[in-house]
């Protein structure tokens, strides 16, 4: 997740928020692990920015 930007983390929870996993699997199976994976990834870059943000201070 250190690779993701900050930003593109921000922009794709932005998109993201507008569906759950309920709404997304009744779509497709698939749909669902790419929206499970892809929140995963936008919240453990969150907590990587906060534990960066720990050490600085």
């Amino acid at each position: 997740p250190l690779a993701i930007p900050v930003d593109k983390a921000h922009e794709a929870k932005d998109i993201l928020r507008n569906y759950d996993l309920l709404r997304v699997t009744e779509i497709s199976v698939g749909l669902s692990a790419f929206f499970n994976w892809s929140m995963t990834m936008v919240e453990e870059r969150e907590k990587l920015l906060e534990s960066q943000r720990r050490i600085v201070r």
